[in-house]
């Protein structure tokens, strides 16, 4: 009788801990939706990738060609078409702006969570240890603040998720194929939920008609659509979506987000190895949520790519979390009261300490006037402009097209997969009215010297000057003859 009234005791004051730990995480979740509405109406370009997707967009609504020959227009698209296409669905109610992505990507997100709550839900019957980790998900750091942009990721990242439970949730295997296929059609590299659901199939089936079955269908339905496209396009979809992807990989890039990894999850990597010494006790091997970890590794790695960013983090972070919940439960649910303690003590310490991060509302009032002033500049300017990244979303906003888009042109360039005299040879003949870059010419920054090859730059140079700066954009204009 005692013994029972310990464990109750015991999980009478769990639970206490696991709601005050909500309690905690809830302002945080609050300000984490403020802030990512903040950045989801902001008119402007916020983040530098974001004109890239939105061209794509725009150029459906003017229904031209995603993927061409680069010739007058020096850009290569190297993303699939479902998400420009999402965009496009919700043009006519929102304008060709960045409301349409920058919400795509948040209510991504969030479906993200939602599944990751449902899935820990399932697997441990406690709906606060469900909510604590799917709370802490959207608290690291690169989420939090990154979310609502006009980026692929977060919808590739969702459908990726939404596969992978759809299978966990043993649905029919069309279901699962159709939400992979949309991961593979809105970011190609997604594919780290595929292999691990087909691996789970082919090692738990003892009859392998399922498991062909999956596989057949799966190819059946992504080849179709990808042979369509490669007629339509003459083959230059194959070029856009894979050999201009194809970059140089940097170890010491890969450290990087390792580290970042590392340093912002580091909650997650106390937990999930008591998940995974289970696994392995228990040669449970066979364990999907087991097996998404072990393949969201692939994405981690990828990250080593010239032109990869934190964005490659968050699905091994979603599914790490998943870990991390089980893991915390496993010890929770045990009767070791002095791992009982530290784990709780661990949980409180982390939320504690990170509060102050999560806790801060941010306004992006500041940087109107200078956005606002550059964009009417660009609208008045006439002619083409030649602009580093961020510079192509004021370009767009003001109804003009953009010709170049540096960083994946030059990386080509690079690479001597694409010819670069053409368009020095318009620098040169200063058919660009303006150039915008994002440092001073004369002593570029890294980002800028990594977004141009050293001959544009010096094309620029020899034929543009100085004529001002606004906000953190520098202006050049054209040499007198």
């Amino acid at each position: 009788m005692k013994k029972k009234k310990d464990v109750l005791r015991k999980k009478d004051i769990g639970n206490i801990a696991l709601i005050i730990s909500i309690l905690f995480l809830l302002p945080g979740f609050f300000c984490f939706l403020y802030n990512s509405l903040t950045f989801a109406f902001y008119l402007y370009p916020i983040e530098d990738g974001e004109g890239l997707v939105m061209n794509m967009t725009k150029l459906l609504y003017e229904k031209k060609a995603l993927y061409t020959e680069i010739n007058s227009f020096y850009i290569a698209n190297n993303y699939p078409p479902l998400y420009p296409l999402l965009n496009l669905i919700l043009v006519p109610f929102l304008g060709l702006g960045f409301l349409s992505g920058r919400l795509i990507s948040l209510f991504s997100i969030l479906l993200v969570s939602t599944l990751l709550f449902l899935i820990l839900k399932k697997e441990t019957k406690n709906i606060y240890i469900a909510l604590i980790f799917s709370f802490l998900f959207l608290h690291i750091d690169y989420i939090y603040s990154a979310t609502a942009l006009y980026r692929v990721d977060m919808a590739g990242v969702f459908f990726s998720f939404l596969g992978f439970y759809l299978f966990y949730k043993k649905q029919k295997i069309i279901f699962p194929i159709i939400a992979f296929l949309f991961a593979i059609y809105t970011k190609q590299s997604n594919i780290a939920a595929l292999l691990a659901v087909i691996t789970c199939i082919f090692i738990t089936e003892r009859k392998k008609n399922k498991a062909i079955n999956f596989l057949i269908l799966f190819l059946i339905l992504f080849t179709i659509p990808s042979f369509i496209l490669m007629f339509i396009t003459k083959g230059e979809v194959f070029r856009h979506l894979v050999t201009y992807n194809a970059n140089v990989y940097e170890l010491e890039r890969f450290y990087i987000y390792l580290d970042k990894f590392i340093e912002k999850n580091w909650l997650f990597l106390v937990f999930s190895p008591i998940y995974i010494i289970e696994i392995i006790l228990k040669k449970k091997y066979k364990e999907p949520i087991f097996l998404y970890l072990l393949f969201s590794l692939l994405p981690l790695f990828a990250s080593g790519k010239v032109g990869s960013s934190y964005h490659y983090l968050f699905e091994p972070t979603g599914v790490l979390s998943l870990a991390s919940g089980l893991g915390f439960f496993k010890i929770y649910n045990s009767k070791n009261k002095f791992f009982y303690g530290i784990i709780f003590s661990i949980l409180l310490i982390y939320i504690f300490t990170s509060y102050h991060k999560v806790i801060k509302t941010i306004s992006l009032e500041s940087q109107v006037p200078q956005d606002k002033a550059l964009l009417s500049f660009i609208s008045k300017t006439e002619g083409k402009i030649l602009s580093e990244e961020k510079g192509t979303g004021y370009i767009l906003l003001s109804g003009k097209d953009i010709y170049f888009y540096p960083f994946i042109m030059s990386q080509l360039a690079r690479e001597k997969k694409w010819d670069q005299e053409k368009i020095i040879n318009e620098i040169n003949n200063k058919i660009f009215s303006k150039v915008l870059l994002n440092s001073d010419l004369s002593n570029p920054s890294y980002l800028t010297s990594e977004r141009f090859t050293r001959e544009i730059l010096s094309s620029i140079r020899q034929n543009y000057v100085f004529e001002g700066i606004i906000g953190d954009t520098w202006i050049y204009s054209p040499k007198l003859q």
